[in-house]
């Protein structure tokens, strides 16, 4: 019997791209669906990750033939329009050390950076918690400096959908969106 290694370099040397494609992002979705069950209890029926897999392919297409006419027009970080200021926060986040870094940036209509910093968090649960973390290290700053008419933006699509979302959350970084959605009240 094969090692998995060699099993896996058999298969995309006698499959066609697009077949070794689907087996790739099958073996994906398979490994996000185990890791929602574990972190979130989340269960996805196996009809349910293929019909993902087959969704994400489309829109991968999809995207290589608008993704040349987009890219044009998202190349520029666009500044925020009159007296506004622009916050864009990041984190990154190491897991064996269960630490992340933010990184803040802070910038007027005319892309001028006003502040910058880096900040190190410790005692960090996931990288969920350490992009809202990040978010609300961006907020604070901004009431911090004094601004009164800001964008905060960031680009961890599950953190700002939660954000946005009305209601409780229920997830692990419960707490720190309703801080976050607190602090947002200030500006």
């Amino acid at each position: 019997m094969l090692d998995c290694k060699e099993g896996l370099k058999h298969m995309f040397e006698s499959h066609s791209i697009s077949k070794c494609r689907l087996i790739v992002y099958a073996l994906w979705a398979i490994w996000n669906s185990r890791n929602r069950f574990i972190h979130e209890e989340e269960v996805r029926s196996g009809s349910q990750v293929a019909e993902f897999v087959l969704n994400y392919l489309k829109e991968l297409d999809y995207l290589k033939v608008s993704l040349l006419v987009e890219r044009l027009h998202m190349a520029r970080w666009d500044a925020p329009v009159g007296s506004r200021f622009k916050i864009n926060f990041d984190a990154a986040y190491k897991k064996h050390r269960k630490e992340s870094y933010s990184g803040l940036v802070v910038k007027n209509e005319k892309a001028e950076v006003i502040c910058s910093k880096t900040v190190r968090n410790v005692n960090i649960s996931s990288v969920f918690a350490a992009e809202v973390i990040a978010c609300i290290q961006a907020l604070d700053l901004g009431i911090h400096l004094g601004l009164k008419d800001v964008i905060v933006e960031g680009d961890f699509q599950t953190v700002i959908q939660k954000l946005q979302k009305e209601g409780d959350d229920r997830s692990e970084i419960a707490v720190y969106i309703k801080y976050s959605k607190y602090q947002s009240l200030k500006f």
